[in-house]
């Protein structure tokens, strides 16, 4: 991550990215604000920044800041992540009782990584047969991971779970980092 998302050439190269995202927010507010319509400034900074992150790792907009269904399916399961993980659980007080998942903890967490799960499971099959149909890649941050992953040195090391996990956890701590 820090090599390939972070590294001073990777930034510059996406420079334009960021630009054209503060734009795409400027314009999507000034729109609303000609309308007299109220703005969620909290759905929208969510919204671009969850754009800037997909951009980066996957070459798309997982969502519009015109499509408040699919931000807001976002924004619900990161913050229930966020809310799961950052609750004290009674199995944390007493690890005896962790099977039992007392309070629904794990089933619920289960469930919203579930669903991002799904997300990204959809972009990487997708860039997997695009792959396969001689697509150009796209050089983004999914394509360096498959490209690990396709390594014969790292085959074992890169399967599918340990790509999503490592996708949940740079889009989670990426989203992290912009406002709610």
């Amino acid at each position: 991550m820090a090599t390939e998302l972070f590294a001073p050439q990777r930034l510059d190269a996406l420079h334009h990215l960021r630009s054209d995202k503060v734009r795409e927010l400027t314009d999507h507010v000034a729109r609303l604000a000609r309308e007299g319509t109220p703005v969620n400034i909290g759905r929208v900074a969510f919204t671009t920044s969850l754009n800037l992150v997909s951009r980066t790792i996957f070459s798309i907009d997982l969502t519009s800041l015109g499509d408040h269904g699919r931000s807001k399916e976002f924004h619900e399961v990161i913050t229930g992540m966020m809310e799961g993980l950052g609750t004290p659980n009674v199995s944390d007080f007493f690890p005896v009782l962790a099977p039992a998942d007392l309070q629904g903890m794990r089933w619920r967490l289960a469930r919203l990584f579930a669903r991002l799960h799904a997300v990204f499971d959809a972009e990487v099959d997708q860039r997997l047969r695009g792959r396969d149909a001689g697509q150009p890649r796209k050089n983004d941050y999914l394509d360096v991971l498959l490209d690990l992953a396709a390594s014969e040195d790292r085959k074992d090391l890169l399967d599918r779970e340990t790509l999503r996990s490592h996708l949940t956890v740079n889009t989670t701590y990426l989203c992290l980092q912009y406002p709610r």
